[in-house]
């Protein structure tokens, strides 16, 4: 059984970390896959409702809220830790706070350091991939930008139909940029500091940027 292991996908929206977790998922029996999103969408509480419209608006649900989700969630997953090999982040953490906070939660739990991913691609790849993406009105999956010129109608997955999200145009989508520099950055300089942070060429089909991951988790004997 492959040692545990807790990797967090980071990147800029429409950097395809969700593309990536499953293509590295596909190397584990026994995974777990978190998106803060989700957690959101599902949550129940005092302040669940105020957490899902501050989201749908486009705007930040507060920190405090992100690590009570998120703490709950790898509570559930210790009580199966014998078993579990892997967990997978997608786009957490959002903030050096979070970045900070999550080390200690995941090794108070599980006694180990969380592998932190960087899918990097530029600013034009971002605004390029988004103006132009398509998303699965059932189960939320995007297109990959390679099939995109197919001009398909339904999602591959789920045959849902496809349907283009209200914030990607370009106006959202420079705040989300300018989101990721002001917030995300600084958690990207807390993993280099110490040495941890893998990047990762996200530029190019879905495949070669597989190979890249792949090749370079290997390298480092993570897998």
């Amino acid at each position: 059984m492959p040692v545990f292991k807790v990797f967090m996908f980071i990147g800029k929206s429409g950097s395809g970390k969700g593309t990536q977790i499953e293509f590295l998922e596909s190397r584990f029996k026994n995974y777990s896959h978190i998106t803060t999103s989700n957690l959101i969408a599902q949550s129940k509480g005092p302040f669940s409702d105020e957490a899902r419209e501050i989201s749908k608006n486009g705007e930040l649900v507060p920190s405090w809220f992100v690590i009570y989700l998120l703490t709950n969630q790898l509570l559930k997953l210790s009580k199966n830790k014998k078993t579990i090999q892997a967990i997978f982040f997608e786009g957490s953490p959002r903030s050096l706070i979070e970045a900070q906070l999550l080390d200690q939660i995941i090794w108070s739990l599980f006694e180990v350091k969380p592998i932190p991913i960087l899918i990097d691609v530029t600013d034009e790849e971002v605004k390029n991939r988004l103006l132009i993406r398509l998303v699965c009105k059932k189960c939320g999956k995007p297109v990959p930008p390679e099939l995109l010129s197919a001009h398909p109608k339904k999602c591959s997955y789920c045959e849902g139909p496809l349907v283009k999200r209200k914030d990607d145009n370009l106006a959202a989508i420079n705040n989300r940029l300018k989101f990721f520099k002001n917030e995300v950055v600084p958690a990207l300089v807390y993993y280099q500091m110490q040495k941890r942070l893998i990047v990762i060429n996200g530029q190019g089909s879905v495949k070669e940027v597989s190979q890249r991951l792949l090749k370079s988790l290997k390298s480092k004997k993570i897998l």
